[in-house]
């Protein structure tokens, strides 16, 4: 069930999400890159904002989730409200998974010749 996978999802995003949180945040990079405090700060900024739109999400599937229960227990109206609110919640936590994904390639391109070597 795709509601599930979300929330699946969404758990594992929050651990993702910790990650970069650290990992931008350790002073793991090369000294001397220009600008790389600012890009550091931007990327965490954006972290920061994905990290709430993900927190948003928990409710909203969970609510669905309920919803589904109740349209297979009860009545066709339950379900049809379902189905549009589904659409809709759908639409957006695409684009949200969409987002995440394209900043996490981001970051790690930005950042992946920039650690520091062990010598």
């Amino acid at each position: 069930m795709e509601l599930l996978h979300w929330k699946n999802l969404l758990t594992y995003n929050s651990e993702e999400i910790s990650f970069l949180m650290l990992f931008l945040n350790v002073e793991i990079f090369k000294p001397g890159i220009p600008n790389l405090f600012e890009n550091l700060k931007k990327y965490l900024n954006s972290v920061e904002n994905i990290k709430s739109q993900n927190f948003r999400f928990f409710k909203p599937v969970e609510k669905k989730l309920k919803m589904l229960k109740d349209a297979i227990e009860n009545d066709k109206d339950s379900e049809e409200n379902f189905i549009s609110d589904f659409e809709n919640l759908r639409n957006d936590i695409e684009n949200y998974f969409e987002k995440f994904y394209d900043l996490k390639l981001e970051i790690f391109h930005y950042t992946g010749n920039l650690l520091k070597q062990n010598e």
